[in-house]
């Protein structure tokens, strides 16, 4: 029997979405293959089973922590032909998900985990995905249990990256700091921004946000505010006005050409 429940659209500012969380139980003989839209959270929580990714294959347990990645196919079965299998998962989307993926300890060539710590992991799983079946659900609450569950996860001591970074990635962070600080600074121009703040000229800010983004400054500050505008129309009341002085853009009546624009711009390219 298997439960699957839509989460909350958790806020913009933290850059992946809680998708789905899911309560599965399967019985002897099972298998299944897919290739995975999101990056999925898997907790054993009783039975055996085996995982295979990229022709490596894991025998799993009771307590074992897996992780299944965006576009790899994947291959899961039953290992018992008696007894059955039961997991607890989430999935998460989002341009930061891979990042929230690493701080599990795992790595593509290595998505699998013991757990020291079942007891205190598989009673947090429960609470999320019962919690996420409430109609009444808030998204900063199941927030927290996320946020919560990914602690546990995490080993003890997770590989920093120590190595100093170049002018331009730092100049960049700075930028995007201060961009996501205030909603004031989305409605500026980026280069007088940088150039107030930071003293560069448009040129260096140009070469860095296309050394380190791959995109120019422009076109990041256009999404920021894009982001912000549907963060606004999914999750509050405000009116259009205050949706568009919230994330920068000068009037309702630019922001909804601009946004009606972005619309037909992604459905041709779709």
């Amino acid at each position: 029997e298997s439960f699957e429940w839509e989460s909350d659209i958790l806020p913009q500012f933290m850059n992946f979405t809680l998708y789905r969380t899911c309560h599965v139980f399967v019985g002897p003989n099972f298998y299944t293959k897919h290739y995975p839209g999101s990056f999925i959270f898997r907790f054993i929580a009783a039975g055996n089973a085996t995982y295979r990714m990229k022709d490596t294959e894991w025998e799993l347990e009771p307590g074992d922590f897996f992780i299944s990645i965006p576009g790899i196919p994947i291959e899961l079965y039953n290992s018992s032909t008696e007894e059955t299998l039961e997991w607890y998962e989430f999935q998460i989307l989002g341009k930061r998900a891979y990042d929230t993926f690493c701080l599990t300890g795992c790595s593509v060539h290595n998505p699998v985990r013991k757990t020291e710590n079942p007891e205190d992991i598989l009673p947090v799983f429960k609470r999320l995905h019962e919690y996420c079946s409430r109609p009444d659900r808030k998204y900063l609450k199941s927030l927290s249990l996320l946020m919560e569950l990914l602690d546990l996860f995490a080993p003890e001591e997770i590989p920093q990256n120590t190595g100093a970074i170049s002018p331009e990635e730092q100049l960049v962070r700075d930028v995007k700091h201060l961009l996501n600080s205030s909603h004031f600074s989305l409605g500026k121009n980026i280069e007088e921004l940088a150039s107030q703040y930071f003293q560069v000229n448009r040129t260096t800010l140009f070469r860095a946000f296309r050394k380190v983004e791959g995109i120019p400054p422009k076109k990041y500050l256009l999404d920021l505010r894009l982001n912000r505008a549907k963060e606004l129309l999914q999750t509050t009341v405000f009116s259009l006005s205050e949706i568009a002085e919230a994330s920068g853009f000068r009037s309702s009546k630019y922001f909804i050409n601009f946004f009606l624009l972005y619309i037909k711009r992604s459905r041709f390219l779709q």
